[in-house]
C-alpha cells in the first residue's frame, strides 16, 4: 500500500517470530559495547530516548554523520550486519524499489 510518494507500507513482510527474531538481534546494539545513549542536542538539552546507529553516526550537535559517536564517546560506529542488508534489499525488492 503506497501511503506517499516514495513511503509504501508492506503489510505482512515478515512474519511474527521474523519480527521478534529482528528485535532480538537488534537488543545487543543498544545494551552492548557502544550501545545506547542519550544524545545531547545543540541547545544543550538532552533527548528524552536512548539511541544508537549503525554504519555511521548522527551527531545532534553538528547536524553531520560521522564515523565516531564523536559527540558522546568518541566509539566507533557498528556497521549495519550484513545480514539485515540482504534483508532489506530482498524487501525492497520484492515492493518494486530495486
Amino acid at each position: 500500500m503506497t501511503i506517499a510518494d516514495g513511503a509504501t507500507w508492506l503489510r505482512h513482510c515478515l512474519s511474527i517470530g521474523e519480527q521478534r527474531a529482528l528485535v532480538d538481534e537488534c537488543r545487543p546494539f543498544m545494551d552492548g559495547p557502544a550501545g545506547g545513549y542519550v544524545p545531547t542536542v545543540r541547545g544543550g538539552g538532552k533527548m528524552h530516548v536512548r539511541m544508537t546507529c549503525l554504519g555511521r553516526h548522527w551527531n545532534a550537535l553538528t547536524y553531520k554523520y560521522e564515523a565516531t559517536r564523536a559527540d558522546h564517546d568518541n566509539a566507533p560506529v557498528a556497521p549495519v550486519p550484513a545480514k539485515w542488508i540482504a534483508l532489506a534489499s530482498r524487501i525492497a525488492s520484492e515492493a518494486g524499489f530495486a
